[in-house]
């Protein structure tokens, strides 16, 4: 991902996502914009999805970065920015290494991965 502050209160993360089962290479590749706050609501519905449905599988799971709160750490420093959006991109990486969660429903949501039903 890559990272913007939008409005001087927060910084949005943009994810390039590409898709190499779709042929058509106008709809294959798309960026999608997400806060913090939304990794995190994504990270525990997955988390949660898991251990209902593949208890023995969690252990797949990577763990969110940190959170912080802004009384203690400035959240638009560039460098601190930098540094969420790289453990970012490594969360996501490694979700993406695994089958199981990469075409997990709640990910391909969060990834806003369309599927015909």
């Amino acid at each position: 991902p890559s990272a913007q502050i939008l409005k001087h209160d927060h910084a949005i993360f943009q994810i390039h996502v590409e898709n190499e089962n779709i042929d058509d290479e106008d709809h294959c590749r798309w960026t999608v914009m997400k806060r913090f706050c939304d990794f995190s609501d994504f990270e525990n519905e997955l988390r949660l999805s898991i251990m209902n449905d593949y208890p023995h599988e969690v252990s797949l799971l990577p763990p969110l970065p940190p959170k912080y709160f802004k009384m203690v750490t400035d959240h638009l420093d560039e460098t601190f920015i930098e540094k969420r959006r790289l453990l970012l991109q490594g969360f996501l990486q490694s979700i993406c290494k695994h089958r199981l969660l990469r075409r997990h429903q709640i990910t391909l949501k969060f990834l806003q991965v369309w599927m015909d039903e």
